[in-house]
């Protein structure tokens, strides 16, 4: 008793004394803990503020005599937690006591219970499998102990945020509660409620996935680079997205300045005229693989030259980086940035549009499979997370609205719209299923509708008839806050969820899911429904495409069409261009004259029906009085001797031939009346097959050739 109440010790009592208060541990085990903590610091020769974990549990080792330990260790457990900081529950207690339990003891149980109601209740009216009884309920009690032992305060409406989110980043590694895998969703799903229910300002904005807070490490290239980089995404108006890929592409320009111009690597306003000229130079002549990352991972394609379009998309980014940078005034003009990032003719030529739609018999493959999708067809994280009507849903608009990602996972609630009254009825009386879907703003348009095919509605009734009611999502374009179509759990669908469902569909398809021109995405789909209406039996214009994908100009919807060679030909033949100035006459050949081998001596052998009468010119068919025969020496009439034997020939025996005919004799032959007295008015001084004159041949007047 005399270390108890020994003056000196006031100091060190105190606060164990409170502490023991705090957690309601009975007055005469106050007086045993805090003579062995006293013990135990003067072994150690260290006050108990400056105790380890280690030191904590060698005070219930060594110190605490070994018949008193069994009765000592939740109270040490609790001194731990309350002096030290120190979650020992797992070290020092028996494997049966939880750390539900610990928080119970530390702050009551009703408390910690409370805490627990107030989150899974809200997940739970979001769509959360999280009720008691299930294994995400368990999960999630679990986490949200956890952070209250982190955080040392049970009562959720009165965490520190900031504190809340350096312990989910693992900012402080002396202070974890083991986050990965499930627990680490649960965490981000616990934060993003607390934001809903106004508890939290800061919105996470996290989809369910690891690593959203790593940071890529920045190497190749100058700190001074970066921070030019990080200037030029304050001024640009380019999207999340777009600057995302900028970002990219100005690491890679900071690699290539410290490789080959190390004076120019730490300011593009140290770059002159000579080195914007090189780095043209070496991006038109580029390999896949060129300065490139460290660490980055090796690319099968290394080597290979880069494609026409990667370097035009390259020379125009570096055109709007110094553009953007002079137009704010952070650096000043030396060269003509329009001038020498311009792409050589020879590669411009080929940076032509290539859309990259699917083969036809590969997307009526898809197309039957997304229609059919059933729940055996997904993978079993898919069915555990998502509702078969949601990714349904996803699946028909991703098949049939032709849209982008950004406009497809920020569809509005309200976004389709029946309209059978201004359709007309088909051949067999029954209005098509055709829908109006409200298409959100983007980088071109504001907001729009389209027609689509009745099966997008009638997916997306489905999902809306068993989706809960969500909280409003900002939309991460305009930053107004709507009530989204593809909300689950409080959150936007992520790429990953689009990408999966692809490659399930693609599974039960019997397809791969890339070809020669590259992955499956929504882009893709996109550039195939435009093909095929572009390629339909009833077209749409190119014009009417432009209006249909939300384009600014028609030659964005260039890259999305892909005229089909089908298409191609059938509009070829149906034009008929080859056969237009073509003419068919009857010829009439003697087979006697032929085999006793006269013709070859000139006598005639061939005679070319007119109707009316026949020629014997062997060059009939340049002739310039051909339709309009002015009955030269070589015409024989059909009711002569010869004429006569030339008819009974050609009733045994005849044959047709394609003369080639000017336009004017073109419209005369097919019945153009003022297009027949032009013709004959035009001939009159025109020399026939003998040479003469139509004005010169006298008796015969001119006749008008008929078609045979």
């Amino acid at each position: 008793m005399r270390a108890y109440n020994d003056p000196y010790l006031v100091r060190f009592k105190e606060p164990i004394l409170t502490c023991c208060e705090k957690y309601n541990i009975n007055v005469q085990r106050r007086v045993s803990l805090v003579r062995f903590v006293c013990y135990h610091m003067a072994t150690l020769a260290t006050p108990y503020w400056e105790w380890s974990a280690d030191d904590w549990m060698a005070l219930i080792a060594e110190t605490v005599p070994p018949n008193w330990r069994a009765a000592f260790r939740p109270y040490v457990v609790l001194l731990a937690f309350g002096l030290g900081g120190f979650n020992l529950a797992v070290e020092i207690m028996p494997p049966r006591f939880k750390s539900t339990e610990f928080a119970a003891t530390l702050w009551g149980v009703a408390v910690v219970e409370d805490s627990i109601a107030f989150v899974r209740d809200y997940l739970v009216s979001l769509g959360y499998r999280v009720g008691k009884t299930q294994a995400g309920g368990r999960l999630l009690r679990q986490t949200l102990v956890a952070t209250m032992l982190a955080l040392k305060e049970a009562d959720v409406r009165r965490w520190d945020e900031t504190a809340y989110y350096a312990l989910i980043r693992e900012e402080n590694p002396s202070v974890s509660i083991a986050l990965a895998g499930k627990r680490r969703d649960y965490a981000l799903a616990t934060a993003l409620a607390l934001h809903r229910l106004g508890i939290f300002v800061v919105d996470p904005q996290v989809f369910s996935h690891g690593n959203r807070f790593a940071k890529a490490a920045s190497t190749g290239y100058t700190a001074e680079w970066g921070e030019w980089i990080d200037r030029f995404g304050t001024f640009s108006l380019a999207a999340k997205m777009t600057l995302k890929h900028f970002r990219y592409f100005l690491q890679f320009v900071g690699r290539w300045a410290f490789t080959y111009h190390p004076e120019a690597s730490h300011s593009p306003g140290d770059w002159n005229i000579e080195i914007a000229a090189h780095f043209a130079a070496f991006v038109a002549s580029g390999k896949v693989g060129d300065v490139q990352r460290e660490t980055a991972v090796v690319d099968a394609r290394a080597g290979t030259p880069l494609s026409p379009n990667t370097k035009a998309s390259r020379l125009g980014m570096i055109r709007v980086f110094f553009d953007t940078l002079i137009a704010s005034g952070l650096i000043r003009r030396r060269f003509a940035t329009r001038i020498v990032f311009r792409l050589p003719e020879e590669v411009a030529r080929q940076a032509a549009p290539k859309p990259r739609d699917l083969e036809d018999d590969v997307w009526a493959k898809l197309l039957w499979a997304g229609l059919n999708l059933e729940t055996s067809d997904l993978g079993p994280v898919l069915r555990r997370r998502y509702p078969i009507e949601l990714l349904q849903a996803i699946v028909v608009v991703w098949l049939f609205a032709g849209l982008r990602w950004s406009e497809l996972h920020r569809l509005d609630r309200d976004c389709v719209r029946w309209e059978y009254s201004l359709l007309e009825a088909g051949e067999d009386g029954v209005q098509p299923a055709i829908c109006y879907l409200t298409v959100p703003v983007n980088k071109y348009k504001p907001e729009f509708r389209k027609p689509v095919a009745g099966e997008v509605g009638k997916a997306i009734e489905s999902w809306l008839a068993i989706r809960p009611d969500q909280p409003g999502i900002i939309d991460p374009k305009t930053q107004h806050r709507g009530d989204k179509l593809f909300c689950v759990r409080g959150r936007l669908i992520g790429t990953r969820l689009i990408r999966s469902l692809i490659r399930s569909i693609c599974a039960k398809a019997g397809v791969p899911d890339y070809d020669r021109k590259g992955r499956f995405t929504v882009h893709r789909a996109r550039s195939t429904i435009a093909t095929q209406l572009a390629n339909a039996k009833e077209p749409m214009s190119p014009w009417e495409l432009k209006e249909w994908l939300g384009h600014n100009s028609i030659r964005s919807t260039e890259w999305y069409v892909n005229q089909r060679p089908l298409t191609l030909a059938k509009k070829y033949a149906a034009a008929d261009s080859w056969r237009r100035n073509l003419a068919r006459i009857k010829i009439i050949l003697d087979a006697g004259v032929i085999e006793s081998g006269a013709a070859a001596q000139g006598a005639t052998s061939r005679a070319y029906d007119l109707g009316h009468g026949y020629c014997t010119d062997r060059f009939f068919s340049r002739c310039p009085h051909r339709m309009a025969c002015a009955r030269c020496g070589y015409y024989v009439p059909k009711d002569s001797t010869k004429g006569q034997l030339l008819s009974a020939l050609g009733a045994n025996e005849a044959l047709y031939e394609e003369i080639p005919i000017r336009d004017e004799e073109r419209l005369a032959l097919e019945g153009d009346a003022e297009a027949i007295r032009q013709l004959v008015g035009g001939l009159e001084d025109t020399p026939a097959g003998d040479g003469r004159t139509p004005s010169e041949i006298q008796g015969h007047p001119v006749e008008v050739l008929e078609e045979p």
